[in-house]
């Protein structure tokens, strides 16, 4: 693959090489198909990947804010609480105030929610495995390390777009690699 040099300056200040491929569009095709794809496989369960994402988010921790599940979803407050809603109605999610401040609303799995969760990620895991059929397990950790580092990239750069006050620190590389499982699939869905 050819290289060209970008006259732009990165975030280390150093001139970047950009490949001569339209990267953008194979990330826009890469999270398509596998946003499709993941779609498919827990329809059974009639869950959206967002709402799976919300599951797994609140089962990775043993419960979450609406807040919380707001800055890890690709989503805003607002969708979040539809969600939510919507979760809560069906018996896979309950609402519950901690004694110490009654004004705080966990989220957590019900015992139904957790089974559904539990069962839907397992789909999705072997759906993940699918697509890794014939790639290395090398192959596969230097994808990882890639997209790991542009996710901190990305960090970086909206940290950097926010008013100083609202400004918090980059996760570094290592940082990415060692985000929750949880937290990670969440926000891929």
């Amino acid at each position: 693959m050819a290289y060209s040099q970008d006259e732009s300056r990165g975030s280390h200040g150093h001139v970047a090489e950009t490949p001569d491929v339209d990267m953008g569009a194979y990330l826009d095709s890469l999270v398509n198909a596998v946003g499709k794809g993941i779609a498919k496989e827990i329809e059974s369960y009639r869950l959206s990947t967002l709402e799976l994402g919300l599951l797994r988010a609140c089962m990775e921790r043993k419960g979450r804010t609406a807040s919380q599940l707001a800055e890890i979803l690709p989503v805003d407050a607002s969708r979040v609480s539809r969600v939510v809603n919507r979760l809560v109605e069906r018996g896979l999610l309950r609402r519950n105030r901690p004694r110490r401040d009654r004004r705080v609303v966990m989220l957590t799995l019900t015992m139904r929610g957790r089974e559904l969760t539990t069962e839907a990620t397992r789909r999705v895991q072997d759906y993940y495995a699918s697509l890794t059929v014939g790639i290395s397990e090398e192959e596969v950790r230097t994808s990882l390390a890639v997209v790991s580092k542009i996710l901190a990239n990305h960090a970086a750069l909206a940290r950097d777009k926010q008013p100083r006050e609202k400004r918090k620190a980059a996760p570094a590389v290592s940082q990415v690699g060692k985000a929750s499982r949880g937290e990670v699939l969440a926000s891929s869905f």
